[in-house]
């Protein structure tokens, strides 16, 4: 069966996150970097998944329920998306109202 891949942070981690954050825009710019690590390895996840479903005959009871999670999968990686666009209006904005300045 597909495991989770999904990984807690660990205080360590987070301190490395963290160290040479020293504006809002470095912030933002590690938020992007984070997300599309999370929408790296969301696709790897559906891949896999994808791919193992392709291995499983339709009447499989697994089936039906490995395609809920690739549709899940789906809805997660296009939150990550729009969170993205978000993100980047947010730097974009800003970056306009320091040249403002």
């Amino acid at each position: 069966m597909v495991k989770n891949l999904k990984r807690e942070p660990d205080e360590f981690s987070e301190r490395q996150f963290t160290k040479n954050i020293h504006s809002k825009m470095e912030l933002l710019r590690k938020e992007i970097e984070v997300n599309h690590r999370e929408q790296e390895v969301i696709r790897s996840r559906m891949a896999t998944i994808s791919n193992y479903l392709q291995t499983l005959p339709k009447n499989d009871p697994q089936y039906g329920l490995i395609q809920s999670q690739i549709g899940m999968d789906q809805v997660e990686l296009d939150e990550l998306k729009n969170q993205e666009e978000k993100l980047q209006e947010q730097i974009e904005k800003d970056g306009q109202s320091r040249k403002q300045l």
